[in-house]
């Protein structure tokens, strides 16, 4: 799987797609656009409200990527999508739905990305 990125600019309220990754004495993230995000190190307010979020790989069922922190509509209702451990007490890392009945994404049938946590916050209850 090809690694893809998207990044959210909090400070000015953009989404953009990530085209380069620089990693000197700080991170350099080239955005489709042409733009750079540079967060400094000593500015924590910016860096606060930049946030990498990573495709997972999959897509829905509109065909439409599915990266870390979007909101997702199942058959049994809204999800975040996540990365991190996917139970408590395991060793296991990777993406999975925020949502009671689910913990992998097997035996959830379609999906469809509705949004992400950054610009449709109305949609998590």
């Amino acid at each position: 799987m090809k690694q893809k990125y998207r990044v959210w600019e909090g400070g000015i309220r953009r989404m953009s797609k990530v085209v380069g990754l620089e990693f000197k004495d700080e991170i350099i993230i080239h955005v489709e656009d042409g733009g750079i995000t540079s967060p400094h190190k000593d500015d924590t307010d910016y860096l606060e409200s930049v946030v990498l979020m990573q495709y997972t790989g999959l897509e829905d069922k509109n065909r439409k990527e599915i990266y870390g922190d979007d909101i997702v509509k199942t058959i049994d209702g809204i999800c975040i999508v996540k990365y991190g451990r996917l139970k408590p007490a395991t060793f296991t890392i990777g993406f999975y739905l925020e949502h009671p009945k689910y913990s992998i994404w097997s035996g959830i049938g379609e999906i469809e990305v509705i949004g992400n946590i950054y610009e449709n916050k109305d949609l998590i209850k």
